[in-house]
């Protein structure tokens, strides 16, 4: 996720990322929250990475 985001960041292809995923322990540490709603550690990297605020389609 470190890489991948900057990447599709500064992609001008990329309008928009997202992240889709239901809350499953089917798959280790795919969860952006925690039972209770808590960010996880995923979640806690995922809201600190750069984001552009505004993109021009």
């Amino acid at each position: 996720m470190r890489a991948a985001v900057p990447l599709l960041e500064s992609d001008p292809d990329v309008f928009l990322r997202a992240w889709f995923s239901g809350r499953t322990d089917a798959i280790p540490d795919v969860n952006l929250l925690g039972a209770s709603g808590e960010l996880t550690a995923l979640g806690e990297l995922t809201v600190s990475l750069p984001c552009e605020e505004e993109r021009s389609p």
